[in-house]
């Protein structure tokens, strides 16, 4: 595995854990799982050998363990990027302390990520929440198709949910292993729990 370092620039040169070609719900069965375990086990060897800690690095980690459900992944990069890079006023400083804005907007993206993950043209809530997070809300969250969400836990389980329907008037939305399809009018508010 020591050719990996030199071959991996940054973390994995394949793109199919995030975006558009995640590995996730029905677009898994197009990949191999053994495409799955190579970029994994990338990932894993850069940062068990000093990849992935610097603020941009530790953000981009964060949001990938999000993007795959491991809520604990999610938390270790998330707060590290916090405590080790963060100043008083939570803006991201690069080694040698210089102001990076990756570290920043991409610490927001991963805590979205792990708590209103889009993909398979549904909202998947609460996939990578952590357990330092049980209890918590989010209000103004928007998820393709203009959806307006806020959402409430307690213990680890979503306890009250709205969506104000965008231009599309259907969000598809998902938590405790159940989808749930709402319609209306845009601008309507439905409360869903």
């Amino acid at each position: 595995l020591s050719h990996l370092a030199a071959v991996v620039q940054h973390k994995i040169q394949k793109l199919s854990m995030r975006g558009a070609n995640c590995l996730t719900g029905r677009r898994r069965a197009a990949q191999t799982f053994q495409k799955v375990r190579q970029e994994f086990c990338v990932l894993r060897y850069r940062l068990s050998h000093g990849g992935g800690h610097t603020g941009w690095s530790r953000a981009w980690v964060s949001c990938l363990s999000a993007r795959i459900g491991d809520a604990d992944g999610f938390y270790e990069h998330f707060a590290a990027l916090i405590r080790d890079f963060a100043t008083v006023s939570l803006l991201d400083l690069h080694p040698p302390r210089i102001f990076q804005i990756d570290g920043n907007l991409g610490a927001v993206a991963a805590g979205i990520e792990a708590l209103v993950s889009f993909y398979d043209d549904t909202a998947h809530l609460l996939r990578a929440l952590p357990r330092q997070w049980s209890s918590g809300s989010l209000d103004g969250v928007r998820i393709p198709g203009g959806h307006l969400l806020r959402l409430e836990w307690k213990n680890g389980s979503l306890t009250s949910l709205e969506v104000t329907l965008g231009y599309s008037g259907t969000a598809r939305l998902e938590w405790s292993g159940q989808v749930h399809q709402v319609s209306g009018t845009p601008g309507e508010t439905v409360r869903l729990l």
